[in-house]
């Protein structure tokens, strides 16, 4: 295994392209998360026949199969923009690398290993949502709690994480590209898509407490998809990251005791 201890700075016409063929295909995804939105928007209410019947058919293919591209699309659109530092720092190692002047494929590997590791993410999390529906815990209409007790308990389980070690840990890799990069670095032409994996399972262990925060607001509310991609891009590249991170947590464990209290 070789590492570039002193990576290259890539030129100014190849980070153009990076940043616009990544920004593109990111440009690409929220417009059509938005226009899935618009589309669960404009449905119409249900009565409660209806629902009684929707009810029935929670684990029909068509029905999961739409809840997993869904989380898909939504995770892509709110992760990738996060992983935009590592990509630009695996950019410039890969470019370092005598032999390998071409960068498209290796960087299109690298986002497709850590948009895959956010798809088994999803996959898990749109199971969770089908599960929790079918036993009316969660909305069929809003996707979200139907009872203060969950929301608030979520809340606060959200908080907790913010302040634990292993949270830490996974935000620290994903603050220091450099770092991630040398101790990660994977040889071979599948070495690039394993290395996104291996920083989307660190985002995964980084942020899937606050991801199950949309089961609160509602999972497709998009003020709080925006808000929370937000907040996962500031905390990874902001300065005093972690301290961020404990502040926001002490703010979602009191937010979460007054869901709970106030029973709303």
């Amino acid at each position: 295994m070789s590492v570039i201890s002193n990576p290259i700075e890539i030129s100014a016409a190849r980070r153009f392209l990076l940043l616009f063929g990544f920004g593109s295909v990111i440009a690409a995804i929220w417009s059509y998360l938005g226009l899935m939105i618009r589309d669960m928007s404009a449905m119409p209410e249900m009565s409660g026949a209806t629902m009684g019947m929707a009810q029935l058919d929670l684990f029909t293919p068509s029905y999961v199969g739409g809840l997993i591209v869904m989380w898909i699309v939504m995770q892509a659109a709110m992760m990738l923009p996060s992983a935009l530092p590592m990509i630009h720092g695996f950019a410039r190692m890969k470019a370092s690398e005598s032999g390998n002047p071409r960068l498209f494929l290796p960087l299109a590997l690298f986002g497709g290993g850590y948009v895959a590791a956010w798809s088994a993410f999803s996959v898990g999390a749109a199971l969770l949502q089908a599960g929790l529906t079918g036993t009316g815990v969660l909305s069929s209409m809003t996707m979200k709690f139907t009872g203060s007790g969950w929301g608030g308990g979520i809340l606060i389980l959200a908080g907790l994480y913010q302040w634990m070690p292993w949270k830490q840990a996974c935000l620290r890799h994903c603050r220091t590209p450099f770092g991630f990069l040398v101790t990660e670095w994977r040889e071979g032409q599948l070495g690039p898509f394993m290395m996104g994996w291996r920083h989307g399972l660190f985002c995964m262990g980084c942020c899937w407490a606050i991801m199950f925060l949309l089961f609160v607001a509602g999972v497709m509310n998009p003020i709080w998809i925006v808000g929370i991609a937000a907040y996962v891009l500031a905390e990874k590249v902001m300065p005093h990251g972690g301290m961020m991170t404990k502040l926001v947590g002490v703010g979602l464990i009191v937010g979460g005791l007054g869901v709970m209290l106030g029973g709303g």
